[in-house]
C-alpha cells in the first residue's frame, strides 16, 4: 500500500446524509438547533469582519403538525456583509467564504 490517501467528490446532500450525526442532522431538534447556531454564528462573524455591531433578528414559527411531524419556519436576518445576490444560485450549489476574516465559514443560507 502506498499509504497515500483517496479522495472521492460527493455531492453535498450526500456529504450531510453519510455525516448527519457530525453535521447535526441526527434527530430534528438537534438539525434546529444547529441551523439556528450556524446562522447566528456566520452573522456575528460577518459583523465582527466588518467592523460593525450586529444587528441579528431571528423568527422560530411552528407552520403546522402533519403526519407525526412538525414543520417550522426559521426566519433570520443580519446587518453582516452578506453574498451578493449576483453569486448566489442556491442553497446547496456552492459554499461562499469571505476572504481576510479569519475564518473560512462565512455562508449564505437560504430555502
Amino acid at each position: 500500500m502506498s499509504g497515500a490517501a483517496k479522495f472521492e467528490e460527493i455531492s453535498p446532500a450526500d456529504f450531510f446524509y453519510r455525516y448527519r450525526d457530525i453535521a447535526g442532522f441526527s434527530n430534528p431538534t438537534r438539525a434546529l438547533f444547529s441551523a439556528i447556531r450556524e446562522m447566528v454564528e456566520n452573522a456575528l462573524d460577518a459583523c465582527e469582519a466588518g467592523g460593525i455591531l450586529p444587528d441579528i433578528y431571528l423568527r422560530l414559527s411552528l407552520e403546522e403538525e402533519r403526519e407525526g411531524a412538525s414543520i417550522y419556519r426559521l426566519h433570520i436576518e443580519d446587518n453582516g456583509s452578506g453574498v451578493p445576490g449576483s453569486t448566489y444560485q442556491g442553497p446547496l450549489d456552492k459554499s461562499f467564504t469571505a476572504p481576510n476574516t479569519g475564518s473560512s465559514n462565512h455562508v449564505g443560507c437560504s430555502a
